[in-house]
């Protein structure tokens, strides 16, 4: 089954199609009673498995928020830059330089002298 590579969605959905189409067409078929009884087991195994899964995500992630929550604010607080385009005019490069945005590439002086 699919279940082994973590696909649960897909794994239902071959349940299903097993379930409502292919299983009808061999009905008269002793194995295909048998399989259609252990069609519930399988969902609800896919269910506990994907919820586990699930389970064990949200953990992992109450684990680490405050770590994430702390090189957020590390990088709220670092400096932004603005990356100035070739063709700037001194008006631009006014606003900028007002702005007190650091200029990664171009000096301001030099282009508010164009």
């Amino acid at each position: 089954m699919k279940i082994v590579l973590y696909s649960y969605y897909p794994a239902l959905k071959t349940l299903e199609q097993l379930e409502h189409t292919y299983l009808p067409r061999v009905s008269k078929y002793r194995f295909s009673q048998s399989m259609c009884e252990t069609i519930p087991k399988m969902r609800d195994s896919i269910k506990n498995a994907s919820m586990s899964d699930l389970k064990d995500f949200l953990e992992n992630i109450r684990r680490h928020s405050s770590h994430i929550g702390e090189i957020a604010m590390k990088q709220a607080n670092k400096p932004r830059y603005v990356y100035v385009v070739f063709n700037c005019c001194s008006v631009q490069a006014e606003v900028l330089r007002r702005s007190n945005c650091k200029l990664i590439g171009y000096v301001i002086s030099e282009l508010v002298s164009r």
